[in-house]
């Protein structure tokens, strides 16, 4: 199964929708926190927008982000082109399409990255409300995204 939306769309329609630099680059988060993450069931559905109440539309607040693998092992929601295998030079691209440079965009990685990198110790102090397995195979799989970047 191909994925069924690319990223570059949902960045420049959230440019589109919004007006706002600020909120592509939340959505852009989002596509890096997704990609670290391992969230492939980024489908068309996961991304809204709300209306605030100086009558501007906003990227709604994330929802369905958790580590879940999708069809064929891919994402829903491509980068650039790359359903699985997801390149920093992917991401850089989907970004640069919405005028988001590259200097914007790595700042957006490294930010989530050090985040991705507090998993397991987040984790442990839940106490044993996640098994030590779940941590260890879910910690194993952000480390190696956070290497391919």
């Amino acid at each position: 199964m191909q994925p069924c939306l690319d990223y570059t769309d949902i960045l420049r329609a959230t440019g589109m929708i919004t007006r706002s630099a600020a909120e592509r680059e939340i959505q852009a988060r989002r596509m890096v926190f997704n990609v670290i993450m391992n969230n492939q069931d980024d489908h068309a559905k996961s991304f809204a927008f709300t209306l605030n109440q100086a009558e501007e539309w906003q990227a709604s607040p994330a929802y369905s982000l958790t580590l879940q693998t999708g069809p064929d092992v891919q994402h829903h929601s491509s980068v650039a082109g790359y359903g699985s295998q997801i390149s920093r030079e992917a991401l850089i691209k989907a970004a640069k399409a919405a005028d988001i440079s590259e200097k914007t965009l790595n700042t957006i990685i490294e930010e989530v990255c050090d985040v991705a990198a507090s998993f397991v110790a987040t984790a442990n102090a839940l106490g044993d409300a996640i098994p030590a397995a779940v941590i260890k195979s879910t910690a194993a799989k952000i480390e190696a995204a956070i290497k391919a970047l």
